[in-house]
Protein backbone atom coordinates (compact mmCIF):
# COMPACT_ATOMS: atom_id res chain seq x y z
CA UNK A 1 0.00 0.00 0.00
CA UNK A 2 1.03 3.27 -0.47
CA UNK A 3 1.43 5.55 2.07
CA UNK A 4 -0.44 9.09 2.38
CA UNK A 5 0.06 11.63 4.47
CA UNK A 6 -2.40 14.58 4.73
CA UNK A 7 -1.97 17.75 6.93
CA UNK A 8 -4.06 21.08 6.97
CA UNK A 9 -1.22 24.37 8.11
CA UNK A 10 -2.92 27.32 9.73
CA UNK A 11 -1.40 30.33 8.24
CA UNK A 12 -0.84 31.64 11.90
CA UNK A 13 3.10 32.58 10.97
CA UNK A 14 4.92 30.10 13.34
CA UNK A 15 4.02 26.32 11.72
CA UNK A 16 5.29 25.51 8.89
CA UNK A 17 4.65 21.96 6.77
CA UNK A 18 8.00 21.02 6.30
CA UNK A 19 10.12 22.74 9.50
CA UNK A 20 13.66 20.31 8.97
CA UNK A 21 14.02 23.15 5.91
CA UNK A 22 15.71 25.70 6.04
CA UNK A 23 13.55 28.71 6.53
CA UNK A 24 15.25 31.10 3.76
CA UNK A 25 14.93 28.18 1.32
CA UNK A 26 13.47 30.01 -2.10
CA UNK A 27 10.68 28.19 -3.29
CA UNK A 28 9.50 28.91 -6.74
CA UNK A 29 6.22 27.82 -7.54
CA UNK A 30 5.98 25.61 -10.96
CA UNK A 31 2.91 24.69 -12.62
CA UNK A 32 2.42 20.72 -12.19
CA UNK A 33 1.24 18.31 -14.89
CA UNK A 34 -0.64 15.69 -13.90
CA UNK A 35 -1.23 12.96 -16.21
CA UNK A 36 -3.99 10.14 -15.00
CA UNK A 37 -2.36 6.74 -16.25
CA UNK A 38 -5.18 3.91 -16.78
CA UNK A 39 -3.74 1.06 -15.28
CA UNK A 40 -1.03 2.42 -14.09
CA UNK A 41 -0.47 0.37 -10.61
CA UNK A 42 0.69 -3.06 -10.60
CA UNK A 43 -3.08 -4.09 -9.43
CA UNK A 44 -4.14 -2.94 -12.64
CA UNK A 45 -5.75 0.16 -11.10
CA UNK A 46 -5.25 4.15 -12.66
CA UNK A 47 -2.80 6.25 -10.98
CA UNK A 48 -1.54 10.01 -10.87
CA UNK A 49 1.84 10.82 -11.99
CA UNK A 50 2.83 14.76 -11.24
CA UNK A 51 5.81 16.58 -13.12
CA UNK A 52 7.49 18.98 -11.76
CA UNK A 53 10.18 21.05 -13.86
CA UNK A 54 12.73 22.70 -11.89
CA UNK A 55 14.62 26.04 -13.19
CA UNK A 56 18.05 24.55 -13.09
CA UNK A 57 16.37 21.79 -15.66
CA UNK A 58 16.28 19.24 -12.94
CA UNK A 59 12.38 16.94 -13.20
CA UNK A 60 10.89 15.21 -10.07
CA UNK A 61 8.26 13.25 -11.21
CA UNK A 62 6.12 11.49 -8.22
CA UNK A 63 3.16 8.60 -8.96
CA UNK A 64 0.61 7.43 -6.62
CA UNK A 65 -2.64 5.67 -7.13
CA UNK A 66 -5.47 7.60 -8.19
CA UNK A 67 -7.44 6.74 -5.43
CA UNK A 68 -5.23 8.10 -2.79
CA UNK A 69 -4.97 11.34 -5.28
CA UNK A 70 -9.00 11.38 -4.93
CA UNK A 71 -9.23 10.94 -1.16
CA UNK A 72 -6.77 13.67 -0.93
CA UNK A 73 -8.99 15.97 -3.47
CA UNK A 74 -11.96 14.80 -0.52
CA UNK A 75 -10.38 15.88 2.27
CA UNK A 76 -9.64 19.29 1.06
CA UNK A 77 -13.76 19.49 -0.03
CA UNK A 78 -14.36 18.23 3.33
CA UNK A 79 -12.30 21.33 4.83
CA UNK A 80 -13.13 24.17 2.41
CA UNK A 81 -16.78 22.87 1.09
CA UNK A 82 -17.16 26.75 -1.04
CA UNK A 83 -13.94 26.19 -2.43
CA UNK A 84 -15.67 25.97 -6.20
CA UNK A 85 -18.04 28.35 -5.42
Amino acid sequence: MIPLTVRFIPNDGKTTAWPELDVKTKITPLPPEFVILDKGMVSGAPSVAIRLDHPDGSILIAQTSAKLFATVLRAIMSKYPELLD
